[in-house]
């Protein structure tokens, strides 16, 4: 019996949601004797048919040095373009009293928000204007809060490959470690992105 593969289960995802899933897998040449083949691999499906919304899973074994790059999750374009790379996730107990985290994360100079999460990157202007909508920092907190392995990305995947997101600076809420492959869990981070559009 063949095993089942992570595209095989995005295509049973696709056949019960009536979507369709874009997917590619490109070889590494073989460098030598006895070498495995190493791939990257990426795949993305829209939300709905105003394909705002796409759901991407990446996996790159050599894409950056000193280990591999994956990740899966709902990625949307922000309304204005940004340079600056950010990545939010939500604040741990540990944050709290950790002599290393002290004066190592970015603030927006929101207490309520400051608080909740813990910022790396660049707040440039661009950023900040982004973040300083309350709405939306609602949204970020409750696209996050429910697990501690999710964190908005702004900025940091290249995503070409999916032509809607071509030359433009996007959002996303990741699991910047696994593919999400479980139908209720993708629909759940597909309506905390459609949350997120909204009040931008």
């Amino acid at each position: 019996m063949a095993e089942i593969t992570e595209f095989d289960e995005l295509e049973s995802f696709a056949r019960e949601t009536s979507r369709k899933v874009v997917k590619e897998e490109i070889p590494y040449p073989l460098s030598g004797i006895g070498k495995i083949r190493q791939y990257k691999r990426f795949a993305y499906t829209p939300y709905d048919s105003e394909r705002n919304i796409f759901f991407v899973w990446f996996s790159d074994p050599l894409k950056k040095i000193g280990g591999p790059t994956t990740f899966s999750g709902a990625f949307t374009t922000l309304p204005f373009n940004i340079k600056a790379s950010v990545k939010i996730r939500s604040r741990n107990f540990l944050d709290k009293f950790s002599i290393f985290s002290k004066g190592s994360s970015a603030k927006l100079g929101v207490q309520y928000f400051d608080s909740e999460v813990v910022i790396s990157g660049d707040i440039d202007t661009d950023v900040k204007k982004l973040l300083l909508n309350s709405p939306l920092q609602r949204a970020l907190i409750s696209g996050i809060e429910q697990s501690s392995s999710t964190i908005v990305s702004i900025n940091e995947m290249s995503l070409d490959f999916i032509p809607e997101f071509q030359g433009v600076s996007t959002i996303g809420l990741i699991n910047p470690q696994n593919w999400m492959l479980e139908r209720n869990e993708i629909e759940d981070v597909f309506r905390k992105m459609e949350a997120i559009r909204q009040v931008m």
